[in-house]
């Protein structure tokens, strides 16, 4: 039988797979930089990134 490929399945896997769950990780992060951003611009404010190694 195939596994499913919805989220739930990815949700399932995420914590034994190292690449899927950094993945996640990243996407979640992006989309929540994404939102600040968009709200910082809508009031008049600086966003800024800033790296830490």
């Amino acid at each position: 039988m195939r596994p499913r490929d919805d989220a739930s399945s990815l949700a399932e896997r995420a914590p034994r797979d190292r690449k899927l769950s950094k993945a996640i990780s990243d996407l979640g992060w992006r989309q929540f930089r994404t939102f600040l951003d968009g709200i910082a611009e809508k009031y008049g404010r600086d966003f800024r990134v800033i790296n830490r190694p």
